[in-house]
């Protein structure tokens, strides 16, 4: 019996997720297993810019979402 058989490579996979607000702006994410920190610290950017309209409140919505979906990748 080999027991050091290797298991077949799983596709990567990604998600995404995505804000359209009311003005227009919308903000789209796509992420995978290894780069979840660079999509919250890119949220968390996103909400710091007073150019853009993305609130506090919008920032952390979708930083718990981006934490459920990482979940799932695992």
């Amino acid at each position: 019996m080999d027991f050091n058989r290797k298991q077949p490579k799983q596709p990567d996979t990604s998600c995404g997720i995505a804000l359209t607000k009311s003005d227009g702006e919308s903000y789209v994410y796509v992420f995978d297993e290894a780069t979840t920190s660079q999509t919250l610290r890119a949220i968390a950017k996103n909400a710091a810019d007073k150019e853009l309209s993305l609130t506090w409140h919008e920032a952390a919505l979708l930083s718990a979402q981006v934490r459920a979906l990482d979940q799932l990748l695992d």
